[in-house]
């Protein structure tokens, strides 16, 4: 089993995809169930009161408003790098790029923090 990322290099000026060894994992957005409740649902907070009206709390509790999981396709896995598998080279490189997406999850988080607040830059 495979886990394919991709990567730009910089000696030959051209985005490469790289395959490393892969092992099975729980998918993290779903926990496993394959289904996730829907975009406009998720993160709310409801009231006792809005719970109980027109049976939106039954519904809600029987998974009437869940979805496929986005992430894993409904399969309840996913495919992670084994990192106890690789090359020294496969492992600098994976690591060269988890790092790099890191920071652009943290930069982007940080933009969207600033935006909220109401800062331009």
């Amino acid at each position: 089993m495979k886990f394919k990322f991709s990567y730009f290099n910089h000696r030959t000026g051209y985005e490469s995809i790289i395959e490393v060894p892969g092992k099975r994992c729980l998918c993290p957005e779903c926990n496993g169930s394959g289904m996730v409740l829907m975009d406009g649902l998720r993160g709310e907070v409801f009231s006792f009161e809005e719970l109980f009206i027109d049976g939106f709390g039954r519904a809600y509790m029987n998974g009437e408003y869940d979805v496929l999981c986005d992430f894993c396709k409904g399969e309840k896995v996913t495919i992670e790098p084994d990192e106890s598998q690789m090359t020294r080279r496969q492992m600098i490189l994976w690591r060269r790029m988890r790092d790099l997406m890191e920071y652009d999850l943290a930069e982007a988080k940080h933009e969207r923090l600033l935006r909220d607040a109401g800062i331009e830059y």
